[in-house]
């Protein structure tokens, strides 16, 4: 009954949580509809959004595969906080590959994606994704603490990771918006996914220790590999 109630409770949570994001995505998008309206900048700043979105769907679904699976069969051999070291390592040198990759190709990136607009447009995305890369850094690390802290039941934190991308970008629009433009919305995008990540980061450190942990040959990485490679090349 005890284990029922704590589930109720948690979709109680993500649901309540998961409007509050809804309400806050509409908010963002009727102040920047305002401020810019159908403009270069708007037009650039949803281009530039396409490649990060893209990545963290294609992505969410092969951390989710492998994290939640490698900590249950590792925890029989490994201390849960070396597992989690060693796992959290791997995704952010992974996920900061991926994002310096993205802001080198970045002008590729944007004449690909958003080749049917002006030139100005496309420079303007381009400046935009290299600011937004960073972004990719922080999803990867939060997809990577999600999944960790649905392994202890915090089923809720992760929701909110949405909320504080929205609000992050609100906030940044209604300070730094007139001075800024619509670069402004970029930065709090950034702000708001490194945010949640401390705070993930934050709740995981009360159930185990990180310490710099990289070893190739290490069984997690090697569990990890295993796991991700189908699912990346498939």
């Amino acid at each position: 009954m005890v284990l029922k109630r704590g589930l109720a409770q948690a979709v109680g949570a993500v649901a309540v949580v998961t409007v509050a994001g809804q309400l806050l995505n509409v908010a963002q998008e009727m102040v920047i509809a305002a401020k810019f309206g159908t403009s270069t900048s708007t037009d650039a700043y949803k281009m530039a959004l396409v490649i990060p979105i893209m990545l963290s769907l294609e992505l969410a679904t092969v951390v989710g595969a492998i994290v939640i699976p490698v900590f249950h069969e590792q925890r029989k051999s490994l201390a849960p906080s070396e597992i989690f070291s060693v796992g959290l390592t791997f995704i952010g040198i992974f996920a900061f590959s991926i994002a310096a990759a993205v802001f080198v190709l970045a002008p590729f990136l944007m004449n690909t994606v958003a080749g049917g607009f002006s030139q100005e447009t496309r420079v303007m995305a381009t400046f935009l994704l290299r600011v937004l890369s960073l972004g990719i850094f922080f999803t990867l690390t939060s997809l990577f603490l999600s999944n960790v802290l649905n392994v202890y039941g915090y089923f809720a934190l992760p929701a909110f990771q949405r909320m504080f991308i929205y609000a992050g970008t609100l906030t940044f629009l209604f300070l730094i918006g007139r001075s800024y433009g619509i670069t402004a919305a970029a930065f709090g995008f950034v702000v708001g996914l490194g945010l949640f990540v401390i705070v993930q980061m934050v709740v995981v450190l009360k159930k185990m220790k990180y310490s710099f942990t990289f070893n190739p040959a290490h069984p997690v990485i090697k569990s990890m590999v295993i796991l991700a490679g189908p699912l990346i090349f498939y």
